[in-house]
């Protein structure tokens, strides 16, 4: 159950955000636009939005480079002397 929680339920969520998303923009159109949020209105809120939308952005791509690069990403999380990673990729990362 913590596997599902914590590996599969944040894809999940993912995917279904930007389905259902997309979903709206095609299908009410009009119904889709920034003046709905209304966060864009107030300066203090304008930065505050800005600021949350980098971080996010930021966080996503962090979580979508590994996938994107495994190998990389195995030997930067792997423990120093680490036979089975650090071996191959210490030639990788010298070059």
């Amino acid at each position: 159950m913590q596997t599902f929680f914590f590996i599969a339920f944040p894809y999940i969520a993912l995917i279904l955000a930007v389905g259902v998303g997309l979903y709206r923009y095609f299908s009410h159109r009009f119904t889709y636009s920034s003046l709905s949020s209304q966060l864009l209105e107030n300066r203090h809120l304008f930065w505050g939005s800005v600021s949350w939308h980098y971080g996010i952005t930021l966080i996503l791509v962090a979580h979508i480079l590994p996938w994107l690069f495994p190998r990389a990403a195995e030997a930067a999380d792997a423990a120093p002397g680490d036979s089975e990673v650090s071996a191959p990729c210490q030639a990788w990362f010298c070059r």
